[in-house]
């Protein structure tokens, strides 16, 4: 029952940064191939286009990222009132 949970809280947070995650990773590749073939060599520009990139895909999933938090505290919650 405990490894259960701590497998579904694993995969959770997998789940919850993975937007964000694949987001910059995909950003960054395409930012880095752009500098690489124009020979640009400004490294606050990757950042900042990061920053905006990653701003947006959190606010993007965060209803549906907030409600499977949601159900995974309800979840622990409602297992520890079962617990007595």
């Amino acid at each position: 029952m405990i490894t259960d949970k701590a497998l579904e809280a694993i995969l959770l947070v997998m789940w919850l940064s993975l937007p964000a995650i694949a987001a910059a990773t995909l950003v960054g590749l395409l930012i880095g191939l752009f500098q690489a073939l124009t020979q640009i060599q400004d490294q606050t520009l990757p950042h900042g286009v990061k920053l905006v990139v990653v701003t947006i895909s959190l606010v993007g999933t965060g209803y549906l990222l907030g409600g499977l938090l949601m159900r995974f505290t309800v979840d622990a919650f409602d297992g520890i009132s079962r617990l007595n």
